[in-house]
């Protein structure tokens, strides 16, 4: 405690045990998320496009439905299980633009495609 400081340093208290575990868990679980999640998303996408494929669908549509699919999966995961939770905030209301662009190039990518 410094010279001259008359206020009694405040001591943290511990949390209770469960709510150590559960946040320990709770660290576990997203770990475990952010090493298998990205590599489970890209097996999950070529399974999908490849049934779409073996089902019929023409290859270009298939692709297409797949990235239009998996981006809205993406894009709920962004906000359900965000990297970092100050992403989230839109101080340069760069998300709108950002998802204008985005529905863009689904457009374009689909005519395309399909043409």
């Amino acid at each position: 405690m410094p010279m001259g400081d008359s206020q009694p340093a405040v001591v943290a208290q511990p949390e209770p045990d469960q709510a150590r575990a559960s946040g320990t868990v709770s660290h576990a679980l997203r770990t475990i998320a952010a090493y298998t999640l990205w590599p489970t998303f890209l097996v999950l996408t070529l399974y999908v496009f490849k049934r779409l494929w073996d089902g019929g669908m023409d290859p270009e549509i298939a692709m297409f439905v797949v990235y239009v699919g998996f981006f809205l999966v993406l894009l709920a995961l962004e906000y359900v299980v965000p990297y970092k939770r100050i992403w989230l905030k839109d101080y340069d209301k760069q998300t709108r633009i950002d998802l204008s662009l985005t529905a863009l190039y689904f457009v374009v990518n689909g005519v395309t495609a399909v043409f």
